[in-house]
């Protein structure tokens, strides 16, 4: 398994890119979406793009995304309490075992 990794808004250098990806053997195209200096508005349109780039060359699509990205894609966020500090802000828990499985803790908890 192995991976590339492009920039969601230069669409012309990874279409490209993921060409010669998969002739190299490549399976996977990595991209953030919550990168600050790009345009919310424009995402839904160029997230299909390149989705449709990554199908075209047969590259699995993963993202990182937020809860703003999610918002700006019309999507539901789901909710996260926060751990920081020793207590989730949604549960009040402050027990090791929630905060051993919170999702990337420090920062997230899984409770809601």
């Amino acid at each position: 398994m192995y991976g590339i990794s492009v920039y969601v808004a230069d669409l012309a250098a990874a279409e490209q890119t993921c060409a010669e990806a998969h002739d190299q053997g490549f399976d996977r195209l990595f991209t953030s979406l919550h990168i600050p200096e790009d345009d919310p508005s424009a995402l839904p349109r160029l997230l299909r793009r390149l989705a449709s780039i990554a199908h075209r060359n047969q590259l699995a699509l993963v993202a990182d995304i937020s809860g703003r990205t999610l918002q700006a894609l019309g999507l539901d966020a789901p909710r996260w309490g926060s751990c920081a500090g020793g207590a989730c802000t949604a549960c009040g828990s402050t027990s090791e075992s929630t905060m051993r499985r919170s999702w990337r803790c420090p920062g997230r908890c899984p409770c809601i």
